[in-house]
Formats: C-alpha cells, sequence, structure tokens
C-alpha cells in the first residue's frame, strides 16, 4: 500500500502494458489456430480501446467469426460442422495459451 498517487499509476501502467502484451500473444495465437481452419482477413490483428478490453490484469481479445453481411462468411457460418471447427480450434488456442501461463508462473500442476 502506498499513498503516493504517483507510484500507483505507474504501478497500473505495467500492469495494463504487460496485460496488453498478453493479449497480443494470446491473439496471434488464436488467429494461427483459426487460420488453419478457414480464411482470415489480412488485417486480422488489430488493437482498439473497447472498454471490454481494458481490464489491468485480464488478458482479451475481440473474436469476429465472420460477417452475416458478407455471402461466403454467412455460409460459412451457416454451417454447424464449420463453427464446431472454429470452436474446437478457439478452445485449443486458450487451452495452450493457459497452460503455457502455469508453466511460466511455476502453478503447472496446481
Amino acid at each position: 500500500q502506498t499513498q503516493d498517487k504517483s507510484v500507483v499509476e505507474i504501478l497500473r501502467d505495467l500492469t495494463q502494458r504487460d496485460t496488453k502484451n498478453q493479449s497480443a500473444i494470446f491473439g496471434q495465437s488464436l488467429i494461427s489456430e483459426i487460420r488453419k481452419i478457414g480464411p482470415v482477413t489480412q488485417t486480422s490483428h488489430r488493437r482498439a480501446g473497447f472498454f471490454v478490453l481494458l481490464s489491468p490484469r485480464v488478458p482479451a481479445v475481440l473474436l469476429e467469426m465472420g460477417f452475416m453481411s458478407h455471402p461466403e462468411d454467412d455460409a460459412r457460418l451457416a454451417n454447424p460442422q464449420f463453427r464446431s471447427r472454429q470452436m474446437a480450434a478457439t478452445a485449443k488456442s486458450i487451452s495452450a495459451y493457459f497452460d503455457r501461463v502455469q508453466v511460466i508462473s511455476g502453478g503447472a500442476g496446481k
């Protein structure tokens, strides 16, 4: 605990910077897995200041699986097998990320 506001702000900034870096690492891993399932836009990894992505301690990504306004995306999204493969790739990426985080933090096996 400290009463010095500048120290608090520096610590918060460092924490949020690390969270953004972890979000980018996770996002790249997620894109790599999803790319194996189907097409991914060229600009698939972008940054945005959405409120839900700004937690200082929780890495976050926003995943858009396609656009219903795009005929090819709409056809893929209507296919249950395609959706299942996308979700399996997403789950695999999430699991791999947290396995990696546990190993790095020494939490493996806990």
